[in-house]
């Protein structure tokens, strides 16, 4: 039961990588879907130093870019 109330918790906080999700779309759209998380991550991370490897790694994995 007390992770239902965290999981509610949860749900209103703000995304904090949401810079990082136009970034990667942008990167992926770009090279036409032909780059894999290894490649976006390192294009990514030359343009955006605000986030370190993991980070980016983690959202290209966790999240769809289409």
């Amino acid at each position: 039961m007390v992770r239902y109330y965290y999981y509610i918790s949860t749900l209103d906080r703000p995304d904090k990588d949401a810079d990082l999700n136009p970034a990667l779309q942008r990167s992926h759209h770009e090279h036409k879907g032909r780059y894999g998380y290894r490649r976006i991550t390192a294009e990514v991370h030359n343009l955006l130093d605000l986030f370190n490897g993991e980070v980016i790694t983690y959202a290209v994995e966790s999240r769809p870019i289409y």
